[in-house]
């Protein structure tokens, strides 16, 4: 049908000498409507014919006809020549400013980037893509062309992009969505695993069922509980020698570490937008206590310039919207009040700080071993997404910040000795570098930067790091680097 209405419309456009942009759009999505079916020689036809036409134009109709026609050339062979023209699709949707056809291109350029193997192009593509149509609800780019684009949704899941955006697509796709869900579910990621559980939960069946059983036995608790729960309210049976009786009636899987993000079972709690700022600075607050607090006390800690009266409305008003979002996202009970005090339900969060504080506890322990260190803290590294919650402008929240701050910077600084020691200078001077813009009168870095660039035969880039922190601690602090490190860098100019 759609190709019928294709070719009445062509001949229609030729007879009445029609506009040169509907001509080229429309041979175009002719083609991709070939190209749905497997017949790829005959696309190839149609999206050559549209570009001869749009050339000579320029403009939004040649840059569509560029994103829409490129997979069609990769398909029959022409790769470069299709990677070429999604690279200037790009650049001109950009230009121009049109989303949708954006969305299209750098996910088919994400596409091809997975087909050549290289992932960094991938990744960068995909992530581009999927803000882009999560920002205009095109789904059925994805949904059209799943088999094609199932590494950038894959890239949504494994990065945390617009994860119930990719959910609900592997939702609608159901048992087709399977094998990229059974292939998650197995990644090294716990925050990965837990991802899959929102779409299994909704797709059910025998295979998703089993993999939710699966996923109720996970190392990780911040995976396993989730799983438990879903498994609960499906009625699937608790594996022999489990019990979901204690089981909260919900888990929270919270980021504090960076940007705010409360996920339920993997997707996001008010990701359409929070009510207010306030709402999610009281759930953020009552996180963060992790104990009963009295209304007096919030108030005074969320709003300690307004007066009781104003105070406690605000207060009310506010708790009603956060009541309101919890009972919208299924977990109208998770907010307890008892004796004159707020809180959360016990042992129904979890939190990305409890991870980073075990996986340091664990590295920096003297008696683990060196590859279980690095991996430990490159681990932490990774879940240290940015100061603890950061958004946030409290004095309640500085002293965990300034703690997990100081954490964040011994767990770089340990695995940059422990790179040293392994003679791997350029990974241990990436984690220095980082440790020295946010501490830049730290002598140690520096000298550890010097080493390092030392090791790596760079002596004139050991002689300016200590040239430039000479300069910052006499123009800051009106102070001489050190005897130890001034040594160090006449070792390094003889």
């Amino acid at each position: 049908m759609a190709e019928q209405c294709h070719e009445k419309a062509n001949r229609l456009l030729q007879e009445h000498n029609g506009e040169h942009f509907f001509r080229a759009l429309n041979l175009v999505f002719w083609g991709l409507c070939l190209d749905l079916q497997g017949r790829l020689s005959e696309a190839r036809l149609k999206a050559e014919a549209a570009l001869a036409i749009a050339e000579p134009q320029a403009g939004l109709a040649l840059a569509v006809c560029r994103a829409v026609g490129a997979p069609v050339f990769v398909q029959t062979g022409s790769m470069a020549k299709g990677k070429e023209m999604l690279t200037a699709a790009i650049e001109a949707l950009t230009e121009i400013g049109f989303n949708k056809g954006l969305a299209h291109a750098c996910a088919f350029q994400s596409w091809l980037f997975s087909v050549e193997g290289e992932a960094a192009g991938a990744e960068a593509y995909a992530q581009r893509a999927l803000a882009l149509a999560a920002r205009i609800q095109c789904q059925q780019l994805f949904l059209t062309h799943y088999e094609m684009l199932q590494p950038v949704l894959e890239i949504g899941l494994i990065n945390g992009t617009e994860v119930t955006f990719v959910q609900r697509i592997l939702v609608r796709k159901g048992e087709q969505a399977l094998p990229l869900l059974t292939r998650l579910a197995g990644h090294n990621d716990p925050e990965v695993r837990l991802r899959v559980i929102a779409p299994l939960a909704e797709i059910r069946g025998d295979q998703a069922i089993a993999l939710i059983t699966d996923l109720t036995g996970d190392a990780a608790a911040a995976v396993s509980q989730p799983a438990r729960l879903a498994a609960r309210r499906l009625g699937i049976p608790a594996v022999p020698g489990a019990s979901y009786a204690e089981l909260p009636a919900v888990l929270l899987q919270v980021n504090m570490l960076g940007g705010f993000k409360v996920l339920l079972q993997g997707a996001e709690l008010g990701k359409t937008g929070w009510r207010t700022a306030k709402t999610q600075d009281l759930l953020a607050y009552l996180i963060h206590k992790g104990e009963p607090v009295d209304r007096e006390r919030i108030q005074e800690d969320l709003w300690p310039d307004m007066d009781a009266e104003n105070a406690a409305n605000i207060f009310h008003v506010t708790l009603h919207r956060l009541r309101k979002l919890l009972s919208k996202a299924g977990c109208p009970d998770i907010l307890c009040y008892s004796g004159k005090r707020y809180s959360l339900q016990p042992d129904s969060v979890c939190r990305d700080t409890q991870r980073f504080a075990e996986l340091a506890a664990t590295g920096l322990r003297k008696e683990t071993s060196p590859e279980e260190r690095e991996a430990c803290l490159e681990q932490a590294v990774a879940l240290y997404r940015g100061d603890y919650l950061e958004a946030l402008d409290y004095c309640w929240l500085l002293h965990s910040r300034e703690k997990l701050k100081q954490l964040y910077a011994e767990i770089r600084m340990s695995l940059a000795r422990h790179y040293l020691e392994l003679r791997s200078y350029g990974q241990a001077i990436t984690h220095l570098q980082i440790v020295a813009e946010e501490d830049p009168f730290a002598e140690e870095t520096h000298a550890l930067l010097m080493k390092a660039y030392a090791g790596q035969g760079s002596r004139m880039a050991a002689i300016r790091q200590y040239q430039k922190v000479e300069a910052i601690l006499q123009k800051e602090l009106g102070l001489r680097p050190s005897t130890q490190l001034h040594d160090l860098y006449r070792n390094l100019m003889q």
